[in-house]
């Protein structure tokens, strides 16, 4: 008869070939029972925290690693335990306990190329972020570059490890070196126009300007082509800051001087009527921000845009992109500010102006609001979305003649767009007591977006308001229909309510 341990082994064996195969929900289970046999398993624990982590359950990952790394399993390397808890650790946002385990992994295993990998990342974030100034970044820098040099040496194919050590380089003033990383990523991937942008930006601070056009121009292509409008305006931007300037070779060889703080009100403007050509240095941090907000990481986002406009306070667009994010973390008084500030480098932006206009609004301070959002129109006459603002506001403040103007100027510039029609509908139903324009705009929403489910639903909903309810059930069941199509649940009950009330 099998012992208890026999049985746990055969049982892990399964687990592990479940896990192969992607079975994850019944390797687990094997694991567990192997467990509740054996507690000693190592090997039960490091599989069943690999599936956790690969789930996303971090903190029952770690507990598993945890009592692995106790029992030290003979099958599975430590090294690869403690690198693995590092990318828990790291995951959940434990920056220090996860650079402590792949400093562990390293010391056991000196070849272990993802813990090296890791660490670089992890010290490349400390040396871009750091306010503080007793922290050397330049040496935090330097050992991610040197542990991003271990990487490639090891795998040589890893072509995002060259962007990485590109970055850095460029931070530590090597754009030779920055130059030749982004290069080797242009040429494994030609439509890489991160790569191009980096490169463009190094070309620049040695003075090679006509190099940099020519980059910024191979971007601009690349952009176009993916319809990506905020990268085109980014290298059209470039283009004309490089278009009439020679080359001019220089050596940069000193940081600029930082300043010690962060404060909105504290900077005084040289340029009061452009954007001031961005730094490298600073355009590094501000693409760092926009990717940790991509990510999720906000914090982080904010700290790596306030690291730009320490380096470049005329940088207009990192004081806008920071804006955003202070907005959508509803911290509305600084997002004013920091859209204020935008405005007073280049005031010819209508973005800016849009969204401190939105900011605004929430901020409910409607008469500042609209006064804002009439200098975006004045810049961008043809923005459907800042004549929809500027009618949601006039509504909001009761001024309904204004408000129906508003959106029929939106529907001008973007005739496809059911809401809008939708929006002016339920005015003019409401308030103009002109039923059969209402009626018509309402069929308009219809025609323009005929998956819409609320087009539908709306002007069902004023069919039967119009007593004209053999007309208004079926659109109600096809409205029905596409609430259930898309999903939303609330739609179908919502719409079978009134199926049934009119059947």
């Amino acid at each position: 008869m099998a012992t208890s341990q026999e049985i746990s082994i055969q049982l892990i064996e399964e687990g592990i070939d479940d896990y192969s195969e992607g079975n994850y929900s019944e390797a687990v289970q094997l694991f567990n029972e192997a467990l509740s046999r054996d507690p000693e398993q190592g090997i039960a624990y490091f599989y069943r925290g690999l599936i956790f982590a690969i789930i996303n359950n971090y903190q029952e990952a770690l507990k598993d690693f945890n009592r692995a790394i106790e029992i030290q399993p003979r099958e599975i390397s430590l090294d690869r335990i403690y690198d693995l808890r590092g990318n828990c650790h790291e995951d959940l946002g434990d920056r220090e306990k996860a650079i402590k385990d792949y400093e562990k992994a390293i010391e056991i295993n000196p070849s272990l190329v993802s813990a090296h990998h890791r660490r670089g990342s992890i010290l490349s974030i400390w040396g871009m972020m750091s306010n503080d100034t007793k922290v050397d970044t330049t040496e935090l820098l330097t050992l991610a570059v040197e542990e991003f040099d271990f990487v490639i040496q090891c795998q040589p194919e890893n072509i995002h490890v060259y962007e990485q050590r590109g970055r850095m380089r460029s931070l530590l003033y090597d754009e030779v070196g920055a130059i030749e990383d982004f290069s080797i990523c242009i040429q494994h991937n030609p439509n890489d126009y991160i790569a191009y942008q980096e490169r463009a930006q190094s070309f620049t601070q040695l003075g090679r300007n006509k190099d940099a056009l020519n980059d910024w121009y191979e971007m601009l292509e690349i952009c176009l082509a993916k319809g990506d409008t905020e990268s085109c305006e980014t290298a059209n931007f470039f283009i004309k800051s490089c278009e009439n300037k020679e080359d001019s070779p220089k050596s940069v060889t000193t940081s600029p001087q930082q300043e010690s703080e962060f404060d909105f009100e504290a900077r005084e403007t040289d340029i009061p009527s452009a954007d001031a050509s961005s730094s490298s240095q600073a355009t590094s941090y501000y693409n760092l921000g926009c990717e940790l907000y991509n990510q999720g990481e906000v914090t982080e986002a904010i700290s790596a845009l306030k690291q730009a406009i320490q380096v470049d306070p005329n940088y207009a667009m990192a004081y806008f992109i920071l804006g955003i994010i202070l907005k959508n973390s509803n911290l509305l008084d600084e997002s004013v500010k920091a859209f204020t500030k935008a405005i007073e480098i280049n005031p010819k932006d209508s973005r800016f102006y849009e969204f401190l206009g939105f900011a605004l609004a929430d901020l409910d301070r409607l008469p500042e609001a609209l006064q804002v959002l009439q200098e975006a129109i004045h810049f961008n006459t043809d923005d459907a979305g800042i004549y929809q603002y500027v009618a949601n506001i006039l509504k909001r403040q009761g001024n309904i003649r204004d408000a129906i103007q508003g959106y029929k100027k939106a529907i001008i510039f973007a005739p496809n767009t059911a809401i809008l029609y939708s929006k002016l509908g339920s005015l003019l139903s409401k308030y103009k007591h002109d039923k059969n324009e209402a009626l018509e705009i309402f069929h308009k929403a219809v025609e323009v977006e005929p998956d819409d489910p609320e087009s539908h639903f709306k002007l069902a909903s004023f069919l039967h308001y119009l007593e004209r309810k053999a007309e208004a059930l079926p659109i109600f069941k096809k409205a029905k229909s596409l609430y259930k199509a898309k999903g939303d649940t609330d739609g179908v009950l919502l719409a079978e309510n009134l199926i049934n009330l009119l059947s």
